[in-house]
């Protein structure tokens, strides 16, 4: 079963980065190790911030160039294109004031 709760990040202000890295940190403590955090990176993000949010567990990150066709709130709804016909339950969460996006929970 593959648990996946995705974040779109974009921009090096600390208002996102912060909680971005924050949420990296955070997501084993608070959901457990068969959770993966996914983040979905614009292409101008700082190497500095992509590599303090890969440093934790659990972690995947996808760079993403611009997409005219899409916002960056919608770069996390293309993982449904590796999960359909999979059986998918999505829930969309807001947790203690410091985590937010969508989590994926896939019974294959």
């Amino acid at each position: 079963m593959n648990k996946i709760i995705s974040y779109s990040l974009w921009g090096n202000e600390p208002f996102y980065t912060v909680g971005a890295i924050q949420n990296a940190k955070q997501n084993p403590e608070i959901f457990g190790n068969e959770w993966t955090s996914r983040f979905y990176i614009h292409k101008d993000v700082s190497s500095d911030i992509i590599d303090q949010i890969n440093a934790y567990e659990n972690v995947e990150i996808f760079i993403v160039n611009e997409n005219p066709d899409l916002t960056p709130y919608e770069w996390i709804m293309t993982m449904f294109d590796e999960l359909k016909g999979s059986g998918v339950t999505i829930d969309d969460i807001v947790q203690n004031g410091i985590l937010q996006g969508i989590i994926i929970e896939n019974n294959v």
